[in-house]
């Protein structure tokens, strides 16, 4: 009776080291749960940078766009960020307190 016990003990102890061991190995190898997890971080981060990237790139043609075909829009560019005035105006600076 105790040997059968102790074989039975023994079975079930095998079994559940196998059952550990699998586990382990289905987490930690090279191509496991962890490295899915890890790797589909970085998959969704680099997928907003590229929506990010997209959006700038959408601003920029746009901008691009209403200076190419806006008069008014290439003057107050010109104005404002160039600093460039027709030969008879004075620049006028106003601080901003």
């Amino acid at each position: 009776m105790k040997k059968k016990n102790i074989k039975s003990l023994l079975i079930s102890l095998i079994i559940l080291l196998l059952g550990i061991s699998t586990i382990a190995f289905i987490v930690f190898n090279e191509s496991g749960l962890l490295n899915y997890i890890k790797s589909k971080n970085r998959l969704d981060d680099i997928n907003k940078n590229i929506d990010i990237s997209n959006d700038s790139i959408k601003t920029l043609e746009s901008e691009i766009d209403s200076l190419k075909y806006n008069r008014f829009k290439k003057e107050k560019t010109a104005r404002e960020k160039y600093r460039m005035f027709r030969e008879d105006e004075k620049p006028i600076e106003i601080e901003e307190k």
